[in-house]
Order: structure tokens, then sequence, then C-alpha cells
């Protein structure tokens, strides 16, 4: 997946989370590039000790354990 459509799918997640508000996509957009550099910034820095949990796995498993996962929400409000 490409970093656009990534931080569209983070976006669009953060929107379902806060229970789909309106004029919030540039907020949420935002946060998606923010959510995403601070990833790939901790993907690309080694730990400073081997063996404390947070190898690069494990950290992006953690940010996307706090983003709703869209096939569980459903679809938004017309």
């Amino acid at each position: 997946m490409d970093r656009e459509q990534r931080i569209r799918e983070i976006a669009y997640r953060l929107w379902v989370a806060e229970g789909y508000p309106r004029d919030q996509n540039e907020r949420h957009r935002r946060m998606a590039v923010q959510m995403l550099t601070k990833e790939e910034c901790e993907r690309r820095t080694p730990s400073a000790k081997l063996g404390s949990g947070n190898s690069p796995d494990v950290r992006v498993k953690r940010v996307e354990s706090t983003i709703p996962d869209k096939s569980a929400i459903g679809e938004p409000p017309v």
C-alpha cells in the first residue's frame, strides 16, 4: 500500500472512531500523517536495547491497534 493510501485509511479510521464528526477531515489527515511519520521514523531508528519490546513490528502493531478496524465498524450514517 502506498503512503498516501495508508494516510487515507488511518484518517478514515480516526473519523469513524470519533463518531463521524463533520468538517474534521483536515484534522484527521494531519493526525494520520503524524502517526504514519512517527511509525516510519521508529522503523528506521534502531532500538537502543535488544529485546526491549520496541521492534518495528511491535510498534506498528501498537499504532494499528489504536485504530478501529473498518470492517468491524460498518458504514457511516447518511
